[in-house]
């Protein structure tokens, strides 16, 4: 039917649960056969993108990162990522990326997100001068890693488990 027109109307909007530059269910699409295709836990690479980007992929950092996963040019390119504004191309990369970084890393998930946030050289140079591989022990020296990455790496497992959990009980993914 129609409204009458001496009655005010009353309009909903419901929430979008990622940024308005991304159709709601995008990144899950791509994130399912990207994770498959590169052996990454999809609720890491929701975490990731939500630290990151707040599932923005038009966003580019002070450091020059762009997109979903904040790839930086030469991260792009190492992993063939053609377009960092394209969700698909840009969740890809990232999830390349983040396989890179665990095989680098012996499947230490720790170092491998410290290394995802600080970059590789900065892990690799903390681990030999430290000679541990346990991220606990590295950041208790301060010189290691700035308080960003301190503080990001237990988020991002923190956030993963939360989506992994919420994905199992059937609660919408999206919403972390």
């Amino acid at each position: 039917g129609s409204v009458p027109e001496d009655e005010p109307v009353t309009v909903v909007r419901r929430k979008a649960r990622y940024h308005s530059g991304v159709a709601n269910l995008e990144p899950e699409q791509t994130v399912i056969p990207a994770s498959q295709q590169h052996h990454v836990q999809p609720a890491l690479l929701l975490a990731v993108m939500r630290a990151e980007s707040s599932f923005n992929p038009t966003v580019i950092s002070r450091a020059g990162a762009v997109g979903l996963m904040q790839l930086i040019s030469e991260t792009a390119i190492r992993h063939g990522v053609r377009n960092l504004y394209d969700a698909n191309d840009n969740i890809t990369g990232g999830a390349k990326h983040l396989r890179y970084l665990l095989n680098r890393f012996r499947g230490n998930i720790r170092l491998a997100l410290a290394a995802y946030n600080a970059g590789e050289g900065k892990v690799l140079m903390a681990v030999r001068r430290d000679r541990s591989r346990n991220f606990w022990e590295l950041i208790r020296i301060k010189k290691n890693f700035r308080a960003e990455t301190r503080n990001y790496v237990p988020k991002m497992i923190a956030a993963a488990l939360k989506i992994a959990v919420d994905r199992l009980l059937g609660f919408e993914p999206g919403k972390i």
